[in-house]
């Protein structure tokens, strides 16, 4: 046989492609053709006295599953299974073959004769459906979806979108004939949102979903429009949420030592401008949780303040081919409402001032309100200049460094007071007075990604005076060292494992710990 009109053919199906402009466009080579640029590019020898059943592709082989042949009409005994795409070489006789996701009952089926030495095309006998998602910029997105068919009988998913705009990246289902929705979103059985899907045979489908910010859909799309992947200047993020914790904290300032159940709110803000080699940004955080069950030393009451953490940053980095450069900072924390004990029994109370020795002691009865931190108390403002590094950025890991001279500011206001020790009925607080130091100061940020439902997050910020690092004053550098493991159960709500260990003055014996099991349900406003 001839090699030149398999040749021919395979380089007329070639220059097709090729030339098909919306084709040219992808970032690889999308569909494989038609049926007859198909068999000619397929050369699966076939035995002598044997035919062969060809089922088309009708996006790309390895994106869509196999095809399985069944002997007989009825398909009792399954004989061969093969991509599609290509020849399956079989005795002479009538096939059932079938094709598609899910439990075989759900998949398209046809009968196919084959004679020898020829091979038998399967005639239309399923639709071919593609789902992909963009953001506002052009930016292929991974979000969960559904297709579901219109009696509810069948479920294809949750499936993801893939946040890689490449052809092969998106899988394709093969649906037996009839109407479908897409179901955007984690909940296959939610009514709004929901796309009508009529799939007919032979028919290939592909839908674009366009999202907002909070991963909403705003609209959806036929993918024939070329994307031009843009980048926004500005960034606005804003969450806003509550949370169910299980918490164990040791030797806080401004909030709750021991073991709690906590209810909370938070909220998250950051709205900057990344111009590529220049970043600016402003972050506000809020932290408030109550309710309590069990103290480390006093009396446990129903309703009072666990958690009361106020955060603010602004920053400047200028960053040469966005890895390295210098930058400013000014960070700030403080606690809204004052921190109060409630000693279990009747003791007596000694007041230490900064230098450790005793100013007053009184006694207190069991319940009585006892003052430590007041409001807006401790507030530790910090403000540095240094240089800034990009060490890795992808979607899977994150590594930032940062390092520079610093000033560090910390108010108590009038009188404030931290649980040195309690025994025996003897309760002694020492007090803190302002101070404001020179140093040095280091940050780290770390950030791993396991596809969308688990990341690993860790932050260290630490801070050394000059009058330490000279050796005048002993080396207990402050520092913050927040980690958290988060696992996404959906797009609001999250199971996070955190913990933190920092010390805010150096001043402090015992570090400060705080753990906690959070259940925490989050909407972004953008």
């Amino acid at each position: 046989m001839s090699l030149r009109p398999l040749a021919a053919t395979a380089l007329l199906a070639a220059a097709a492609l090729a030339g098909d402009p919306a084709r040219a466009a992808a970032p690889d080579l999308p569909e494989v053709g038609d049926v007859d640029a198909q068999l000619a590019l397929d050369v699966t020898p076939v035995p002598e006295g044997m035919g062969a059943i060809f089922v088309p592709s009708a996006t790309r082989p390895e994106l869509e599953p196999v095809v399985h042949v069944f002997a007989g009409d009825a398909g009792a005994d399954r004989v061969a299974t093969a991509p599609t795409g290509r020849r399956i070489p079989v005795p002479p006789g009538a096939y059932a073959v079938t094709v598609g996701q899910g439990p075989p009952e759900w998949r398209p089926r046809v009968t196919v004769t084959v004679e020898a030495g020829k091979t038998a095309v399967a005639p239309a006998f399923f639709g071919a459906v593609r789902v992909l998602a963009i953001d506002r910029y052009d930016h292929a997105v991974d979000t969960p979806y559904s297709v579901v068919s219109a009696d509810g009988a069948r479920v294809y998913g949750p499936e993801r979108t893939s946040d890689s705009a490449a052809y092969r990246a998106t899988r394709t289902w093969l649906l037996a004939p009839g109407n479908y929705y897409l179901v955007p979103g984690g909940d296959p059985d939610a009514l709004d949102g929901r796309i009508a899907l009529p799939v007919a045979a032979g028919a290939r489908l592909a839908y674009r979903l366009v999202l907002d910010d909070a991963e909403r859909v705003v609209r959806t799309e036929f993918p024939d429009r070329a994307l031009v992947a843009t980048e926004s200047l500005w960034r606005l993020d804003w969450v806003l949420g509550g949370s169910f914790a299980f918490d164990r904290a040791e030797n806080e300032l401004a909030g709750f030592s021991g073991d709690a159940l906590r209810l909370g709110a938070f909220t998250r803000l950051e709205v900057g401008v990344d111009a590529g080699d220049h970043l600016g940004v402003f972050k506000l955080g809020l932290d408030e949780d109550f309710v309590g069950l069990e103290h480390a030393f006093g009396r446990g009451l129903p309703f009072q303040k666990l958690t009361d953490l106020v955060t603010a940053e602004i920053l400047y980095n200028y960053r040469l081919a966005e890895i390295v450069g210098p930058y400013v900072r000014v960070r700030g924390r403080t606690s809204f409402f004052a921190t109060k004990l409630f000693p279990e029994d009747d003791a007596t109370v000694t007041v230490q001032g900064p230098d450790g020795v005793a100013r007053e002691t009184f006694d207190v009865s069991g319940g009585d309100e006892l003052g430590l931190m007041g409001s807006f108390s401790p507030a530790i403002v910090q403000e540095s200049a240094g240089i800034g590094v990009t060490a890795w950025e992808d979607d899977v890991l994150s590594l930032r460094l940062r390092g520079g001279v610093a000033a560090r500011q910390q108010f108590y206001g009038d009188g404030g007071r931290y649980l040195l020790s309690h025994a025996d009925g003897a309760i002694v607080l020492r007090e803190l007075d302002d101070v404001s130091k020179l140093g040095v100061e280091a940050s780290v940020g770390l950030r791993l990604r396991f596809g969308s439902l688990l990341s690993i997050a860790s932050s260290f910020d630490a801070f050394s005076a000059f009058s330490e690092l000279g050796g005048s004053d002993d080396f207990r550098p402050v520092f913050f060292w927040d980690s958290a493991a988060t696992l996404r159960l959906n797009t609001w709500a999250t199971l996070v494992y955190q913990i933190v260990v920092h010390r805010d003055d150096s001043r402090l014996d015992d570090l400060q710990i705080r753990q906690s099991l959070n259940l925490r349900f989050q909407v972004a406003i953008f």
